[in-house]
């Protein structure tokens, strides 16, 4: 029977590979055929994920070779994607721009010979629609080769059946088992056993209680919208005020906080004025993530700085101009488009996490509907690599996608999971060991880790534009870098890029490791959530006392 069922679940996994590639097959087949080849018309009928799905099953199904040809074939396709937008991005470059893009080819300025650069778009658009023939071919072949082969009932196992029994011979008095039988009885013995584990592993793991995982649980009521999309900043909060809470798929609540905007929108208590409220008052931007915005939070860590330098009788206001998901071209934005020259200013500050630096253009908006296949509404938030920005949520929709593990759940649902009555689930599929087994192909790791590879476009263009901006107006920058708990616990220190960029933007550079310099490993794993990688209160609390602590003391006279 559990040879059979076994039997069953790849029959089941072939069918809906096949169902996958019938899908994908028509959109790339029009998209070989359409002559305005760019990024985004292959990111809506091409998605990364069903390509993602169909590698999957075929590594489940055994079919490894075939697993390794689509991450090739995929990779190619969208490598000459990438160059095709970033063709169609310098287009509208200067040419100084053009050379801080740093293009992977040669590409003639338009304004220097027309003709050349039409040809030279020509010619990669040409090479995007080959890779994607190629890879259209492979998955034209690879459906009639999965529908041809033969199921067995056995699955591959094959027993002799004679007179002492089955898969025994008759070898004397003692009836021995020959070593081809002993071989296959241990075979399906060790086989059972990995069935039964499996099963009773999945269980559990499918309920959220083994490796469970963080979800992001924003409440959705009846007051109106809270966070909306915005073309310069990527999102302004209302002072609509909704809950925000980080539970567990185990049902641990691992915080609850509240989602506010000011009067600009920003995650910050204090509304944001022109003018600072006394001229002793020192005024510092402050630009960050969701470690810096921290709504999730009873209080983010730049209030708390307020609080801090106010107990010890200095004025300081920092302004929270952080965007949750963004990150240096949310900055840049922000900088240019909405700070210019309004606000008295003594600094501007860049709190960096992890990868910031390299991120697009980041987009948020609670009316925009995603669901995930199990209908669950899912937060929907978006990237922009490249200009041109959307100007409005119209033009802007097309760049949105539902957030892995964030949920939309009515305030019913809401508060029966903050009692532990119901729990988030996370869309979990697939066989608890054979994930492990998953996560570590490497044509699986290829196919997750291009999206981080090519994340970069403009970066020295975006740095210039900060240093020109602060040494304009003569102000100082500080540069400080959020640890991660791998790194306090003794991982790599990752901080040579917000180094660099404190470099290039003529900043001072502080490590924030230093806050938590002389915690046991108990007290830094009580600073940060259970399960999610973000830090909780205290961890916050610690880092707000070590930035007033640095404050009070900078920029020097």
């Amino acid at each position: 029977m559990a040879v059979s069922s076994a039997n069953d679940q790849d029959a089941t996994k072939q069918g809906r590979l096949c169902g996958l590639i019938d899908e994908i097959v028509p959109e790339l087949r029009r998209f070989a055929t359409d002559s305005n080849v760019n990024q985004e018309l292959a990111d809506n009928r091409v998605s990364k994920t069903m390509i993602a799905s169909v590698a999957q099953y075929l590594y489940e199904l055994g079919l490894t070779a075939d697993c390794e040809r689509l991450a090739k074939e995929y990779k190619g396709f969208l490598f000459a994607l990438t160059d095709v937008g970033l063709c169609h991005a310098a287009n509208e470059m200067s040419s100084e721009e053009r050379a801080a893009l740093e293009l992977s080819f040669t590409l003639p300025a338009p304004e220097a010979d027309a003709a050349k650069h039409a040809k030279a778009l020509a010619d990669l658009r040409l090479l995007a629609i080959g890779k994607a023939s190629l890879l259209l071919k492979f998955l034209s072949e690879l459906k009639p080769s999965l529908e041809s082969q033969p199921h067995s009932d056995t699955d591959g196992f094959v027993f002799a059946r004679d007179g002492d029994g089955f898969g025994i011979e008759a070898l004397g008095e003692r009836g021995r088992l020959s070593f081809g039988r002993k071989a296959a009885y241990s075979l399906l013995t060790a086989f059972l056993a990995y069935v039964t584990g499996e099963a009773l592993a999945t269980f559990f793991y499918l309920r959220g209680d083994l490796d469970p995982v963080s979800i992001w649980v924003l409440e959705e009521t009846d007051s109106g919208s809270t966070i909306q999309f915005d073309p310069i900043i990527g999102k302004r909060l209302s002072k609509t005020p909704t809950r925000l809470a980080c539970i567990a798929t185990n049902g641990v609540v691992e915080t609850i906080g509240r989602v506010l905007g000011n009067n600009h929108g920003f995650p910050d208590r204090d509304d944001l004025t022109p003018r600072k409220t006394d001229f002793n008052t020192r005024r510092f931007i402050v630009f960050g993530d969701s470690f810096t915005a921290a709504q999730y939070l009873q209080i983010n860590w730049p209030d708390r700085c307020e609080d801090l330098a106010a107990s010890a009788g200095r004025s300081v206001e920092l302004p929270n101009l952080s965007v949750d998901g963004g990150g240096l071209v949310n900055w840049w934005r922000t900088l240019r488009e909405f700070v210019r020259d309004d606000y008295q200013l003594d600094g501007v500050i860049f709190a960096i996490y992890g990868n910031d630096l390299q991120r697009p253009f980041a987009i948020w908006d609670d009316q925009v509907v995603r669901l995930a296949p199990d209908g669950t509404r899912m937060i929907a938030v978006g990237t922009v690599w490249r200009e041109p920005f959307p100007r409005a949520l119209e033009e802007a929709r097309p760049f949105f996608f539902g957030m892995p593990r964030g949920q939309v759940h009515p305030t019913e649902t809401f508060d029966r999971m903050l009692k532990g009555e119901a729990r988030p689930r996370d869309g979990r599929t697939g066989l608890y060991f054979a994930q492990h087994v998953w996560r570590k192909t490497p044509s699986i790791q290829d196919l997750e880790g291009y999206v981080v590879r090519t994340a970069r476009p403009g970066r020295k263009f975006i740095s210039r534009e900060i240093r020109d901006y602060l040494e304009a107006r003569r102000l100082p920058a500080l540069v400080v870098a959020v640890p991660t708990i791998e790194c306090l616990l003794g991982g790599p220190d990752r901080n040579d890029d917000s180094r660099a960029f404190a470099q290039s933007i003529g900043a001072q550079f502080v490590d924030g490791a230093r806050a938590f310099e002389g915690l046991t490993e108990a007290d830094i794993r009580a600073s940060w959530l259970p399960y999610d990688s973000h830090w909780g209160q205290p961890g916050s609390d610690r880092f707000a006392k070590f930035i007033s602590e640095v404050l009070s003391g900078w920029p020097e006279a």
